[in-house]
């Protein structure tokens, strides 16, 4: 593993932490404590998406390992420009596009043309 994404509900149930009602809190335990446990560097959240069943935001993140950090350092700066792109109503539109037969690869092209991100 080198990079994922995770969410911050998600992160604290790792942690073994009770969810924070504030999300920004929740990125901040989680950002500091994988970092120290873990070895595994949080970068600037894509965006927040309501939880299942409604159980309020929960931000979806980069992570990445200390030793891609090290070997590809300038990646968190590239990554970082996907910063705060992501909503609900961008997630349920291109899940939507996915589920309707397109390629995965072509829709992210697309959205990241849109975005002028590529």
């Amino acid at each position: 593993m080198g990079i994922l994404i995770e969410n911050t509900d998600r992160a604290m149930e790792i942690l073994g932490k009770p969810r924070p009602d504030d999300i920004k809190k929740a990125y901040d335990i989680a950002k500091e404590e994988f970092s120290r446990n873990l070895n595994l560097v949080w970068l600037n959240p894509f965006g927040s998406l309501t939880g299942g069943e409604g159980k309020g935001q929960r931000y979806y993140t980069p992570v990445i390992t200390a030793d891609v950090l090290n070997n590809f350092p300038a990646l968190p700066r590239l990554i970082n420009k996907l910063s705060g792109i992501i909503n609900d109503e961008t997630f349920a539109k291109l899940v939507k596009t996915v589920k309707s037969g397109e390629r995965p690869r072509k829709i992210a092209k697309d959205f990241l043309k849109e975005k002028k991100l590529i």
